[in-house]
């Protein structure tokens, strides 16, 4: 079973500033839509290392979610 933070962290490259958001969509390995400040949604794609996008002519990358995989049984 794998349990997907609802949050991660965004870093807006232009100014180094690290970001709280709330997810909104999230497919591993493809894509991650996140909330800043619950007023800007910026639209993240994989490059095979890390999620990266641009809004408002900025650009913003993540590492994704944190994932948590546990097995189920005794």
């Amino acid at each position: 079973m794998k349990y997907i933070a609802d949050t991660c962290t965004v870093i807006n490259e232009n100014n180094d500033r690290e970001v709280p958001a709330e997810i909104l969509s999230f497919k591993e390995g493809k894509m991650l839509t996140v909330s800043l400040n619950k007023s800007v949604k910026i639209s993240l794609a994989w490059n095979g290392k890390i999620y990266e996008g641009k809004a408002s002519g900025m650009s913003f990358v993540s590492t994704g979610p944190k994932i948590v995989e546990t097995k189920e049984g005794r």
